[in-house]
């Protein structure tokens, strides 16, 4: 292979890589959910890689398996951590399926390690950030039924002082035929002294 060959093989892996990368970013940019971010970024990586045809994918997170196409375990694999808040939660793995030559890591490229490791770092962050923002929706589920709960018992509290107020103007009403009928009484009475009693 003559240096241009081989300026122009790392400059296509480059490119791979680079492809990658941008798709990652805007997976994150565009995915509001841990399934439907991952079963993208999967799919991303084999193509990335030296030998796009033998290589396939899995991320593992919180027990489930994202995996690209005829996936297939073997010996020959690159791995790197998901981390959340310190514990690791998941991983992201590249296999050949196919024994390749040994390059620095395995058959592996440091390039590709480099890679993994980014992608590796960046789902980290974009599923922490993904994770804050459903404790934020959550949070703003309980604040929003709260409210309501507070407004239906503002609207029982308001109902309950109408009651309250009729009950009031009922009362008055009440004391006022009763003070009306105390004064025809007394009226009544007072006229009553006047008149001879008979008391046989």
């Amino acid at each position: 292979m003559t240096s241009n060959d081989s300026l122009e093989h790392q400059h296509r892996e480059r490119m791979k890589e680079l492809r990658c990368l941008y798709g990652l970013s805007r997976a994150i940019l565009e995915e509001d959910e841990f399934d439907s971010l991952l079963k993208r970024v999967v799919k991303l990586l084999p193509p990335a890689w030296h030998y796009p045809d033998i290589t396939e994918a899995r991320i593992s997170f919180k027990g489930i398996d994202y995996c690209s196409g005829e996936f297939a375990e073997t010996p020959w694999k690159q791995s790197s951590p998901i981390v959340l808040n310190g514990v690791q939660e998941g991983i992201v793995e590249v296999f050949y399926l196919k024994v390749k030559p040994t390059m620095d890591e395995g058959p592996f490229m440091i390039q590709e390690r480099n890679l993994i490791e980014a992608v590796g770092a960046a789902i980290s962050s974009a599923l922490k950030r993904l994770q804050i923002l459903q404790e934020l929706n959550a949070a703003n589920q309980q604040l929003t039924a709260a409210n309501q709960q507070l407004r239906a018992g503002e609207q029982q509290l308001r109902a309950a002082n109408q009651q309250l107020l009729a009950g009031e103007q009922q009362l008055r009403a009440t004391n006022e035929q009763l003070k009306r009928s105390e004064e025809r009484l007394r009226l009544v009475l007072e006229g009553s002294d006047d008149a001879p009693w008979d008391w046989d």
